[in-house]
């Protein structure tokens, strides 16, 4: 008997997924992100426990972000070492950045910051350095192994194909911590681009104006984000984490990921990450996006573009925890069957 089946947890701007599949055999669990902090990793550990069994196979960080790793790092403090088989983080320390160095420059750009944007990012990035590395530390002294996954060393984890980034990708991206110094033009840069192409209620040549006018994020170590495959009686699940259009567009082969069943959108539902582009090679049936809903996110000239492609829309700020199930899952108490949104 095969299974499948997916938690999308309520955790505001940031991912935590619990995914199970089984294929003739025992299940294999696992979680990608775990959201922002210790409240959000609670939310995974009870999930974990009432309904997977309270074991990962494989905690996966999508990306070095502190609003992603905070929740990983208090499931990775909780449970025990027999309860975790492996973590995929990936360690910038062994790809030429000094993490210390890193962290001194950011923390040293957000106290000269001539704007309280340029403050917050700064902020941001020495508190995801700092975050990952303690959560490869925790990993290492509890005995868990913590790998590194790329597209072009041709690793699996567990039920996923690693479509990105390949090795040259990840460390282009994170030649940014050296730079950190660039950042006052970046984020006045990502302000315009937020300022830029108001929301249109025309048809879809409209919406598709918007998301062409929209560019990528340029603080560049989310495109670094991991890129999943996962593949369930013919069907094809892509998990994105913060991928951009840079980094979606380098996945090599193209056929992989067209006419999805099922998107985790990047980035809570961001006009910046998918161009029409993209979403005309996606078609997702389904589509999920995890957000807090506050402010312009999920964009909704995004969700019109997805709508109008044929994706049915499901979000955890409308939904709460969405789960998506296949096979021989049995019904949950306390569930229902919820519309788009």
């Amino acid at each position: 008997m095969s299974s499948l089946q997916i938690d999308m947890l309520t955790v505001g701007d940031s991912d935590a997924c619990l995914v199970e599949v089984a294929a003739d055999g025992e299940p294999t669990v696992a979680l990608v992100g775990g959201g922002r902090n210790w409240e959000d990793g609670e939310r995974v550990l009870r999930q974990l426990n009432v309904y997977y069994g309270g074991r990962i196979d494989h905690m996966i960080l999508s990306h070095i972000d502190c609003e992603h790793a905070m929740g990983l790092l208090h499931v990775a403090e909780t449970l025990d070492k027999g309860q975790i088989g492996c973590a995929w983080v990936q360690d910038i320390s062994k790809h030429g950045v000094d993490v210390q160095r890193a962290i001194a420059l950011a923390r040293e750009e957000a106290v000269n910051a001539k704007s309280s944007a340029v403050r917050f990012v700064a902020t941001r990035l020495a508190d995801s350095v700092e975050s990952v590395q303690r959560l490869i530390a925790v990993l290492q002294e509890k005995g868990v192994p913590v790998k590194e996954a790329f597209a072009d060393r041709g690793n699996r984890i567990g039920p996923f194909e690693v479509l990105g980034p390949t090795v040259a990708f990840f460390e282009d991206c994170i030649k940014f911590y050296d730079n950190v110094e660039s950042l006052d033009e970046v984020v006045e840069t990502a302000i315009s681009f937020a300022r830029s192409a108001a929301s249109h209620a025309g048809g879809p040549a409209y919406y598709d104006q918007v998301l062409a006018e929209a560019m990528d994020d340029p603080v560049t170590q989310e495109q670094a984000s991991l890129i999943l495959l996962l593949t369930y009686e013919g069907d094809r699940y892509l998990f994105t984490g913060d991928a951009g259009r840079r980094a979606l567009g380098a996945v090599a082969d193209r056929e992989k990921v067209r006419n999805l069943h099922w998107l985790e959108v990047p980035n809570r539902g961001s006009k910046h990450n998918l161009s029409p582009e993209l979403l005309d090679l996606f078609r997702p049936a389904l589509a999920y996006i995890s957000t807090s809903g506050i402010g312009i996110n999920p964009h909704p000239d995004l969700l019109r573009a997805l709508e109008s492609r044929g994706a049915a829309v499901y979000t955890t700020n409308k939904s709460g925890n969405v789960w998506h199930r296949r096979g021989d899952v049995p019904a949950r108490a306390g569930y229902e069957t919820q519309e788009p949104r």
